[in-house]
């Protein structure tokens, strides 16, 4: 075979090669968004935001009576260099902070503190973003003004609380709790 027909023969070979590498690359395409993500019980890591994983981890509702039913939460993850990495998991804090907004927005904070030797793995807590379950004050909460006087930011921050335990009393925001999400971190390293 001379050296036009190999260079023929390769070209059609890798055109031919394109469009079934395409669909294996494509197979679980890059999401931007939880919803995209079918949850599941297991850590079922999917590409996400260019270059993060993400996992839609199901859990019990309630770890005492996992009869009460399920929620789930989302997890991201940044690999390590070498992508075999020991994790390093990352509570937002909060209440109401995203770790999913967090280590988006913070991954190069991560990798100079820490190095490139770590997987940098945070989450939503429930009832924050896109962890359940959702958690509503049926819009009737005031909000603070900061120029207000401490007393009066006080005594509006408790009427908000009263009201939303109330409006509360008898939903799934009882399992949005500290104790649920450490419960919740226990199953990730489980």
């Amino acid at each position: 075979m001379g050296p036009s027909i190999q260079i023929v023969v390769l070209l059609v070979a890798t055109a031919f090669a394109r469009p079934s590498t395409y669909r294996r690359q494509n197979e679980n395409p890059t999401v931007f968004d939880f919803k995209e993500i079918t949850p599941s019980s297991q850590l079922a890591w999917q590409s996400c935001f260019d270059e993060f994983k993400c996992t839609y981890l199901t859990v019990p509702l309630d770890y005492a009576n996992p009869d009460l039913g399920t929620t789930d939460v989302a997890f991201i993850k940044y690999e390590s260099a070498n992508g075999t990495g020991q994790d390093i998991l990352f509570n937002p804090g909060g209440p109401g902070g995203s770790g999913v907004k967090s280590l988006i927005d913070f991954k190069d904070d991560f990798v100079k503190l820490f190095g490139t030797d770590y997987n940098f793995v945070s989450f939503d807590p429930r009832g924050v973003n896109n962890t359940g379950p959702v958690l509503s004050c049926g819009g009737k909460a005031q909000a603070n003004s900061v120029s207000s006087p401490l007393a009066q930011q006080w005594a509006q921050t408790k009427a908000n609380g009263e009201y939303c335990a109330a409006f509360n009393a008898n939903s799934s925001a009882l399992y949005a709790g500290t104790s649920a999400v450490v419960q919740d971190m226990g199953q990730y390293i489980r």
